[in-house]
């Protein structure tokens, strides 16, 4: 998770990118301005930043302009999950992260896998694998699992048919 107040440009932007939750004060901008050095980003910014922006024509607007994006801007095409007052954005960080780390880590895994899957099959291939890890994730023995629809679908297995009659 990154939570951004300031500037994120180049490998600092590309670093953003890595994280799976990407949250940014309305101070925060972003940018690839490599190309004004003669070089082009090198961790992974040409390829992360086009699929997280779709192509969209903001931070690589004309090869001898590169912009920066403010973060309002990088929040409309899904690139950054929120964008809010910089006071706000330490209280937001820890929020998120604390309702991430309740989340059961094999279940969020396997969730990124067939989201990433979109990018490198059909979608008749990645609805398959959807489904087969959909079907996996009954599986698993995580304890933060217990309480959703593992727990109830086993309440209504093990419930009596009847009320009052013993199974």
């Amino acid at each position: 998770m990154a939570a951004v107040a300031g500037y994120a440009l180049g490998g600092g932007c590309e670093l953003a990118m890595l994280c799976d939750i990407l949250i940014a004060a309305d101070t925060a901008k972003f940018g690839q301005p490599e190309i004004k050095l003669g070089v082009i980003p090198g961790i992974g910014g040409s390829q992360r930043l086009t699929r997280a922006v779709d192509m969209a024509p903001r931070p690589w607007d004309c090869p001898d302009r590169p912009q920066n994006t403010e973060a309002e801007e990088a929040e409309a095409p899904g690139w950054c999950h929120g964008a809010m007052p910089a006071a706000d954005l330490l209280d937001e960080a820890l929020k998120t992260a604390t309702t991430t780390a309740e989340t059961s880590l094999p279940v969020a895994m396997v969730a990124k896998k067939a989201a990433w899957r979109s990018f490198e099959t059909t979608l008749t291939d990645g609805l398959r694998f959807e489904r087969r890890v959909f079907h996996s994730t009954f599986c698993t023995e995580d304890p933060k699992r217990s309480g959703g629809v593992r727990r109830e679908v086993l309440a209504r297995v093990q419930a009596p048919l009847i009320a009052g009659a013993a199974r």
